[in-house]
């Protein structure tokens, strides 16, 4: 299983249990398949990496999208 970083950019694509169950940003239209997020770490909630979910937000104008598996996140590689 991966280890995901706070503040760092991964691209979302779902991973079963994200499909079965998605995230309110895909609920809401706010997010879809190979979206680029942003990993962080909410007050009073679990630290990203507790049971292998996280917390995502939108990277650009921060909007939170929810919690997901981190195994529905990939690094962003350059080419």
């Amino acid at each position: 299983m991966i280890r995901v970083k706070v503040n760092a950019k991964y691209r979302y694509n779902p991973a079963p249990l994200d499909q079965y169950q998605p995230p309110h940003g895909v609920r809401c239209g706010l997010l879809a398949p190979g979206d680029v997020v942003r990993v962080v770490n909410l007050p009073r909630c679990p630290k990203a990496n507790v049971m292998g979910h996280c917390h995502i937000q939108h990277p650009v104008n921060g909007t939170l999208l929810g919690l997901v598996c981190i195994g529905s996140l990939e690094k962003i590689t350059s080419k």
